[in-house]
């Protein structure tokens, strides 16, 4: 993956979340996160998949997440999850979108769809 990134200490300072790109993974989420990532945009480090996938500790997080019901403690580990960046994109944000805007109600959210909707988006995955 062109950014996959294994990095100890991505978030660093307590920044609030300030956009969500809440679209579905395959929806130009890594070009989504490239542009949040720019000197253009500056809204970096960018949640995204890529800083998930080679942290074992974060995917654990996901997953605790997925499985807890009670919202109050299921927004503990997402902010533990979420806090230092300034932008996400892609899963886990996309899963969460509805938790995040509970959590950020200042952020701006972007929806970004796949041109041709679900007809192309299913093949996408299924490429993977």
């Amino acid at each position: 993956m062109r950014f996959l990134t294994k990095t100890g200490d991505d978030a660093k300072a307590q920044i609030p979340l300030q956009v969500l790109a809440a679209g579905l993974p395959r929806c130009a989420t890594s070009s989504i996160q490239a542009a949040f990532d720019s000197k253009h945009i500056g809204l970096n480090p960018c949640m995204h998949f890529a800083h998930i996938a080679p942290n074992a500790q974060r995917g654990d997080l996901v997953i605790a997440a997925l499985r807890e019901k009670n919202a109050e403690r299921r927004h503990k580990l997402l902010y533990t999850i979420f806090t230092g960046f300034p932008s996400a994109s892609d899963m886990p944000a996309c899963i969460f979108a509805d938790d995040i805007m509970d959590m950020y109600p200042e952020a701006q959210i972007v929806l970004n769809k796949r041109p041709g909707g679900g007809p192309s988006w299913v093949p996408s995955m299924q490429l993977l």
